[in-house]
């Protein structure tokens, strides 16, 4: 009988565990898609806001 009963408790902390980690990668990637929807806003305002930055332009080398 005590055999079966550690089992039991390794088998609720597996689960347990495994339910956990689920919840705490959702948590993340959860955060990492609100940041990225956050960017293309901030982007999008600044294409129609026009306050973007242009590329500076190439220098080029005299020939000799």
């Amino acid at each position: 009988m005590k055999v079966d009963g550690n089992i039991f408790i390794f088998l609720m902390g597996m689960f347990s565990g495994g339910i956990l980690g689920i919840m705490v990668m959702a948590l993340i990637s959860a955060n990492r898609f609100s940041r990225l929807d956050e960017t293309i806003v901030n982007l999008k305002e600044q294409m129609r806001t026009k306050q973007y930055s242009k590329p500076k332009p190439r220098r080029y080398r005299k020939k000799t």
